[in-house]
């Protein structure tokens, strides 16, 4: 059974090489590509119905994504049908007209220096040139596998489409990860041994995909930056979950803290542009340092916590000290299995804080 967000979700030392995503519901914040340009076409024609539309449209649908007829054929008869003129510009329009997932592209550009990456979709030719050449498409990703072209399908039972993309992409299935927003188009590759993601279209949740990438073995660093004015104002405006007191964090008094205080740094962890979390560190003169981590509520739950921990044991923020150190409430047991998961170890020190456990773990130390 695939579950949304995790799809998948195998942990594995086999090295990443390309990263594949599907196009409408994915790169595109509409759910499929028959309803983005239906929508199109009602704009472009006062008085048509986006359902009537795709209703027609739907008539030849597989027909088109499998290139047994072109879109040419097809928008003649849908012409005839609603009785408008068989306007090549309005064609045009209606095909490269999307509304674009500015976040997955964010991704998409953070990524492409790393990895290969691709597009396998189940699209009708014509649009998907309009498109590339528009929008650029082959600039960041290379192959654009498309169904018309292979006259095969994500669904269509075979494992034609995805021996494609992986064999132009030079990678074998395991060394890929495929992101698609329909469940059943993951089915086919998880078998052939891809790694697999389902993107929910309507939460568009792209911090939840760099948490499955990071899982998978992809390159996902998180970045620390001093916190500042700007920064605090940023973690000030995050949502509050009143609910775990423990885990808020008051920005403005760590800021003064930081100020005053000879030893004591805080940075703001981000996750790609996002703010994510509020790392405090006090050296203690001997070479090691007391912290605190503060994840972004609306972050919890996803492993964020231990992303950022394992980024920070080996950032340069922190290559000088020997050793971090933090107490945690023994009623807490979140954020003990988030220290303990990136690699702080419970141990019994004297001067411990009624209540609390010790943990440490060692700089620069494999996690």
């Amino acid at each position: 059974m695939f579950l949304p967000g995790a799809i998948q979700l195998l942990l594995t030392t086999v090295m990443i090489k390309a990263i594949f995503f599907d196009f409408d519901g994915v790169l595109t914040t509409d759910a499929k590509g028959s309803l983005t340009m239906s929508k199109n076409l009602c704009e472009l024609v006062p008085g048509l119905s986006v359902q009537e539309v795709l209703d027609s449209y739907r008539q030849d649908i597989e027909a088109l994504n499998m290139g047994k007829i072109s879109m040419s054929d097809a928008w003649k008869r849908m012409c005839a049908t609603f009785n408008i003129p068989a306007n090549d510009d309005f064609l045009k329009e209606m095909m490269r007209k999307v509304t674009k997932n500015d976040a997955m592209f964010d991704l998409a550009r953070f990524l492409s220096p790393h990895y290969r990456l691709g597009i396998i979709t189940d699209n009708n030719g014509e649009r998907m040139d309009v498109l590339t050449a528009d929008m650029r498409l082959d600039k960041l990703f290379n192959p654009i596998v498309v169904s018309a072209t292979e006259h095969a399908s994500k669904r269509d039972g075979t494992t034609t489409i995805f021996d494609v993309a992986l064999s132009r992409a030079g990678c074998k299935a395991e060394e890929a990860i495929f992101i698609d927003n329909q469940e059943k188009n993951l089915e086919v590759p998880a078998q052939m041994g891809m790694k697999t993601y389902w993107h929910d279209d309507e939460k568009n949740d792209v911090s939840a995909l760099r948490a499955i990438l990071r899982d998978f073995g992809a390159y996902m660093p998180i970045v620390f930056v001093p916190l500042d004015e700007d920064r605090m104002k940023e973690v000030e405006r995050w949502p509050k979950d009143a609910s775990q007191q423990w885990l808020s964090c008051d920005v403005a008094h760590l800021l003064q803290l930081q100020r005053s205080s000879p030893g004591r740094r805080c940075f703001v962890a981000l996750d790609g542009s996002q703010s994510v979390g509020v790392v405090d560190i006090e050296e203690s003169g001997d070479g090691a340092a007391w912290m605190s981590l503060f994840v972004r509520p609306d972050m919890r739950g996803k492993g964020m916590g231990q992303a950022v921990l394992r980024s920070l044991l080996s950032d340069e923020t922190v290559a000088h000290i020997r050793e971090l150190k933090v107490e945690i409430e023994k009623d807490n047991p979140a954020s003990l299995r988030c220290f303990e998961g990136a690699g702080f170890v419970r141990r019994n020190e004297s001067g411990t804080t009624e209540g609390f456990v010790f943990l440490a773990a060692k700089i620069g130390t494999e996690h």
